[in-house]
């Protein structure tokens, strides 16, 4: 072929995400997407980044129209940059134990916010701490004075 990258292929990868730094978590779908346009991707992840990361490309398609060639600023063309993922060509699913969850929100064209408790979880434990902390020089400071 004059470029083996656009051949027709279907990978499979585990834990795409693994050792990645979470900036890249956040490209690895559009990288591998624009690098190899007509392959399939299969690809497992626990990280709740990588699905927000297609929520961007899926996102990205439904902006695209309204995309302003001439503008040049660093927000635009990091729009520009992220690979255009239609709805109709992506599924993303939750695997457990006992189920299959679809986490493609059709109407939407995104993924479903199941995710987002693993998010809340994380920041209301944060939260927590940062409110015991708080208090805690409050109460020294109330000791000091």
């Amino acid at each position: 072929m004059e470029n083996p990258l656009e051949s027709p292929a279907v990978v499979l990868i585990d834990e795409v995400d693994l050792h990645l730094h979470p900036a890249w978590q956040q490209r690895v779908v559009s990288d591998l997407l624009r690098c190899f346009p007509n392959t399939q991707f299969i690809l497992t992840t626990h990280s709740s980044v990588v699905v927000e990361g297609v929520n961007n490309l899926l996102k990205r398609f439904a902006v695209d129209r309204l995309l302003s060639e001439s503008d040049e600023s660093e927000d635009w063309t990091h729009i520009r940059n992220l690979y255009p993922l239609a709805p109709n060509d992506t599924a993303v699913y939750q695997i457990a134990r006992d189920s299959v969850i679809d986490l493609m929100d059709r109407e939407e064209g995104l993924t479903s916010d199941t995710l987002i408790n693993n998010f809340n979880d994380v920041s209301r434990l944060y939260d927590l701490m940062r409110d015991l902390e708080w208090e805690a020089l409050k109460a020294s400071q109330g000791e000091a004075g």
